[in-house]
């Protein structure tokens, strides 16, 4: 199966405050094709970088953290033309959606991947347009 994973959920593996059961379950049983806009990496970091400064991770636990996401097989999509842009850009209006989040649904349109996410206005969009999304 091919999957779109956004920021929230992949950011459940590691943070503390963020745990949870399902993620780790998704990821242990998971054989399936990995896909994430290139955004992906830009927020995972500030993600990253946000915990070290309220200092709930240390420098060391987060370029451990960096050498696990390493590990995953996750086939990162960059933005090819403009009817990309205008797709996300027609998303975020549609569904009162950040562009960042709306990159990601746009992803599961194109590839025709389920979703996983951990946003509730990004799962219901997801609904909305039939996309299946992890529970």
């Amino acid at each position: 199966m091919i999957w779109v994973l956004d920021c929230s959920f992949f950011a459940a593996l590691f943070l503390p405050d963020e745990k949870s059961e399902s993620v780790k379950t998704f990821f242990r049983n998971n054989s399936n094709q990995l896909n994430v806009p290139s955004l992906f990496w830009y927020e995972i970091t500030n993600v990253l970088a946000i915990s070290l400064n309220r200092k709930s991770l240390n420098e060391s636990t987060a370029l451990i953290i960096f050498n696990l996401i390493d590990k995953f097989d996750i086939s990162t999509d960059t933005i090819d033309d403009i009817s990309e842009m205008k797709e996300i850009f027609h998303l975020c209006g549609e569904y009162q959606l950040s562009s960042y989040d709306a990159s990601y649904l746009e992803l599961s349109i194109r590839k025709n991947a389920s979703l996983a996410s951990l946003d509730n206005n990004l799962n219901s969009a997801a609904k909305k347009l039939g996309i299946n999304i992890y529970k």
